[in-house]
């Protein structure tokens, strides 16, 4: 599982085609693209993002951390937690989020499918 973000930078051709041939063949790679002479991070799926939340949430944690450590805007961090306690593979008590029986069975199964 990929947790941050990596800071790339520019290369040459030679270093372009290396690194091409070590990433292709990696399951955990997410490719960069350039946007105004800085490299940036592709979008996560809906999937990766849910993943992540639960695998931060199996140990009890707080809104706060689970932002920081899925790396999400607190916005969207909001309407991914929502749509996981509608679904009850999350439920919060006061202000800790708690994965119940279903999430983790749900985890386990999204992480085999996980390319």
């Amino acid at each position: 599982m990929i947790h941050g973000a990596r800071f790339l930078r520019p290369v040459d051709e030679e270093q372009k085609w290396e690194l091409q041939q070590i990433t292709s063949s990696s399951p955990l790679t997410i490719p960069a693209g350039r946007r105004g002479g800085k490299f940036t991070m592709a979008r996560r799926c809906r999937l990766d993002i849910i993943i992540e939340i639960l695998d931060v949430i199996s140990s009890g944690t707080t809104k706060t951390k689970i932002v920081c450590k899925a790396n999400l805007n607190f916005n969207i961090a909001t309407k991914y937690l929502d749509l996981l306690q509608e679904k009850k593979f999350i439920r919060k008590n006061s202000n800790v989020y708690e994965i119940t029986g279903d999430g983790q069975m749900f985890l386990e199964k999204a992480k085999e499918l996980q390319i």
